[in-house]
């Protein structure tokens, strides 16, 4: 039933086949057992198998999963998912997760996640929420793409470490205006394309009256991956796609946010026919965003530099704590009151690790049930 709260207890890596959700509201708590840790990875299908578009699909509902770790399939197969997790008009809550993406499959894994609303939103009078918060994302291709008319992207400490862009916005104009808003707030980012990326809704050549707004505070851009030589070569911070600033399709708000020096690009315009040059540095970064709101900003060699001289360049020795900083980095006491910037990888690093169970089941007193009677609960993740 809607409401549901799901204690999913295991350990080793389990497979699953891809699961469906329609009109529902579901929280999923993902418990270790003893052995070796969880892990869920799809079912593997035979070699007629039909192409899934996801492992996770939700649709007009909600899926709030914490603890989860969710790997793609390590073998490139007819039928596996395009994304771990794809939803239209729905709420997804993510906490203390672990998506690991595909390391060998880049023509049928697309990425992570994929967030869609539209408007008007049937049977459903809720805002559409995507919320992920102490969780670590990495994959090849894309980290989270938002395809949306309406609602709300919140991200706060959390890792995002993609060989592709990390978060792919794909706003919707609804007629001069542009609903979607994004707060992401310490996260770091370490992408070898964009760690945001901003494509124009180009449906229409109006000036939008009411853009996207972006809050983005605390954040690292850390390092790119370099899994093969040359790779990063085009790490950018902020590319915008199509003509973004002319329409004024997006809102800026940066406060405290740090770009390591090995970031290639801090800004990426391509297609915008008012410009010549598709990449900018410091200097265009500050023209651009003169009528935004963008505070101390931290650039340079002595700007941003990790414990680990350099990434490792292998899913499997790339952990949370690969991106904590080296404590006489300036990143470390940058944002206002001397705190650092970024993830805290130790709280991600122990908030990934599915919780030791006590593989005792619950169980609500007689005397608790006449008084206190046990209610599904709405709004999940609120």
């Amino acid at each position: 039933p809607s409401g549901t709260l799901i204690e999913a207890v295991g350990s080793g890596l389990r497979s699953m086949t891809p699961a469906t959700i329609n009109s529902k509201d579901l929280r999923i708590i993902f418990q270790q057992a003893p052995g070796v840790p969880l892990k869920l990875q799809p079912k593997s299908a035979d070699s007629k198998g039909a192409n899934v578009s996801s492992l996770f699909l939700v649709s007009e509902g909600s899926l709030e999963l914490t603890n989860a770790s969710i790997e793609a399939s390590s073998v490139a197969r007819p039928g596996n998912p395009s994304w771990l997790v794809e939803s239209t008009n729905s709420t997804l809550v993510f906490n203390g997760c672990r998506l690991q993406g595909s390391d060998t499959d880049a023509s049928q894994h697309r990425g992570l996640i994929r967030w869609m609303t539209t408007i008007p939103i049937l049977n459903n009078l809720r805002t559409p929420t995507l919320i992920c918060m102490d969780s670590y994302l990495a994959s090849i291709g894309c980290g989270i793409r938002v395809e949306a008319e309406q609602g709300n992207l919140i991200l706060k400490n959390s890792i995002i470490a993609i060989r592709g862009d990390g978060l792919d916005l794909r706003p919707v104009r609804s007629g001069a205006m542009i609903r979607p808003a994004l707060l992401a707030e310490q996260v770091t980012f370490s992408c070898t394309g964009s760690a945001i990326r901003f494509q124009a809704d180009v449906t229409s050549s109006d000036v939008v009256t009411s853009p996207m707004r972006l809050f983005v505070e605390r954040c690292m851009v850390a390092p790119p991956l370099v899994f093969t030589p040359g790779e990063g070569g085009q790490s950018t911070f902020v590319k915008l796609v199509g003509p973004v600033l002319q329409q004024k399709q997006i809102e800026w708000c940066g406060i405290s946010n740090g770009v390591a020096t090995q970031v290639v690009h801090l800004l990426h315009r391509n297609g915008d026919p008012n410009v010549a040059s598709e990449a900018t540095g410091i200097n265009d970064w500050n023209k651009t965003w003169k009528d935004a709101i963008e505070e101390r900003l931290l650039t340079g060699d002595k700007g941003i530099y990790l414990n680990l001289t350099t990434l490792p360049d292998k899913w499997s020795k790339l952990q949370p704590v690969s991106f904590e900083l080296h404590p006489k980095s300036a990143a470390s006491t940058w944002a206002e009151g001397g705190l650092p910037i970024g993830a805290d990888v130790r709280i991600v690093g122990a908030a990934v690790l599915a919780k030791r169970a006590s593989m005792r089941p619950t169980v609500v007193p007689k005397e608790d049930l006449k008084t206190k009677p046990v209610l599904p609960k709405r709004g999940v993740g609120f």
